[in-house]
């Protein structure tokens, strides 16, 4: 119990207010963290917690989820983050349980997140997308952003995953298309959510949208379009809704299958290979088809 003793000293210390853990459930987790519920009777908190081994704790969400909600974009609230030995943990408000937002609010949550523009490519420090280190090295140019930062920097190390040893040789190709698909392509560098591929959002009651487990960056839009609309159903209404609201420039397509094919290469290859080959068909034919 010595991790949950730091977990209430850290939302005393946050809250300003004495806090003893009465309740502690597990909740449904991801990949990278396990969630719980803490409640000392009146006050409910969403914990996660991870290893500090394995990933650099979670200051980079905690600064990712600040950022949404100063772009006026909900988020639940960041009330504390802490380290107890090789664990460390976040503590954010608890929301609670209600239906899946509308695909019309996730549409309009992402472009009024979009909307929010830097002057620079990346961000002013490292980030994660899941257990993936992103170097997030400023940059004014979008194709070396994204072929240097993002392709080049991911492929680099996919080299623990033999799955992707066969596929290789192809991927590592189409970076001269890829280069040249982008050469005169000029985003203004976005505020992104970074990881939608997760269904990262939750609902208030009363319906409102709330993105949680961002991973922050500047860039493409397009980006988090192409995670959005590679998920479920409500995801891909999302997208076609977004689409419909702020129409994409030319080459939309094309682009979309260029930066899935950088989530697929974030994700293990047995869960990529069934799309894998029609996406580096489609960025094979270039942005004019």
């Amino acid at each position: 119990m010595a991790l949950w003793n730091s977990v209430a000293q850290a939302i005393a210390a946050a809250t300003g207010r004495p806090y003893g853990i009465a309740q502690l459930s597990p909740l449904m987790g991801g990949r990278v963290s396990n969630a719980f519920l803490v409640a000392d009777g009146s006050t409910r908190y969403f914990v996660k917690t991870q290893n500090e081994a394995r990933v650099r704790g979670y200051a980079w969400e905690a600064r990712s989820l600040r950022s949404i909600a100063a772009a006026g974009v909900p988020t639940p609230a960041v009330i504390a983050t802490g380290q107890h030995g090789t664990r460390s943990f976040i503590v954010l408000e608890y929301v609670e349980p209600a239906p899946p937002p509308s695909p019309q609010a996730i549409a309009e949550g992402l472009i009024r997140l979009h909307r929010n523009t830097a002057s620079t490519f990346g961000a002013d420090g490292p980030g994660w997308v899941g257990l993936e280190a992103l170097d997030n090295t400023p940059g004014t140019s979008w194709v070396d952003f994204w072929c240097e930062r993002r392709f080049r920097h991911r492929l680099s190390g996919c080299g623990a995953a033999p799955g992707w040893d066969a596929a290789r040789p192809r991927i590592e190709a189409l970076l001269p298309v890829i280069r040249d698909g982008l050469a005169e392509h000029r985003p203004a560098p976005a505020l992104l959510h970074g990881d939608l591929n997760n269904q990262n959002w939750l609902a208030r009651p009363d319906g409102s949208v709330l993105f949680i487990d961002p991973a922050i960056w500047y860039g493409d839009p397009d980006v988090d379009l192409a995670a959005l609309g590679g998920s479920s159903p409500a995801s891909r209404e999302a997208f076609a809704i977004y689409v419909r609201l702020s129409p994409r420039p030319e080459g939309f397509e094309w682009r979309i299958a260029v930066y899935r094919l950088w989530y697929l290469l974030v994700c293990t290859p047995v869960a990529a290979e069934p799309i894998l080959t029609e996406t580096l068909d489609r960025i094979a034919r270039g942005p004019s088809e």
